[in-house]
């Protein structure tokens, strides 16, 4: 799995995680330990998929026991009439865990959370911590890299790297983010 933790309050934010090979036929769970307080009724987050890299994203899940708490029926809030999302205050860590299997066959699942609130009433917002996700294993990587390093040099940066195998790989390609995303 892959943990990570984060914190939003009071404002629209999406928090993305990687990229995650879910192709092995198989059982897959999402997990997360998550508190937070909100605007009863109103403001909350979600937990949102995509199956191509980000372009387009549907909403994981419905109100269930161990999931989405709120089923936001009679009226638009932060988010749109029947759309669920977490809302109910919880002071302390509380497991939130839901079957994804559906996913399994896909070769690039990402996920976002979604938090949304107004400026009405403040409240402390949201912490989320243990992102996992378990399951089938996957093929691994077709490179093995045995070493990798960059250098700044003056305009420019020098990377270099070395592998131990490479299987079906048509080559490399160097992205650059100033946002870390």
């Amino acid at each position: 799995g892959i943990s990570a933790s984060s914190y939003a309050s009071n404002t629209n934010t999406r928090l993305y995680t990687p990229n995650y090979n879910l192709s092995a036929a198989g059982s897959y769970t999402l997990s997360f330990y998550k508190k937070n307080a909100f605007e009863s009724g109103w403001d909350g987050f979600r937990v949102e998929y995509s199956l191509d890299k980000g372009d387009n994203w549907s909403i994981l899940g419905a109100v269930s026991a161990g999931w989405y708490d709120f089923a936001n029926t009679t009226q638009t809030t932060s988010f749109p009439i029947n759309e669920p999302y977490f809302n109910l205050t919880s002071a302390s860590f509380a497991l939130k865990s839901i079957d994804i299997s559906f996913l399994a066959g896909n070769p690039n699942v990402a996920f976002r959370f979604v938090f949304k609130s107004d400026g009405s009433v403040n409240s402390a917002g949201v912490a989320i911590d243990d992102f996992q996700i378990s399951g089938t294993s996957n093929d691994p990587l077709p490179v093995q890299y045995l070493n990798f390093s960059g250098i700044a040099e003056e305009a420019s940066n020098l990377l270099s790297w070395s592998t131990a195998s490479e299987s079906n790989n048509a080559g490399f390609e160097i992205e650059r983010s100033v946002s870390g995303f």
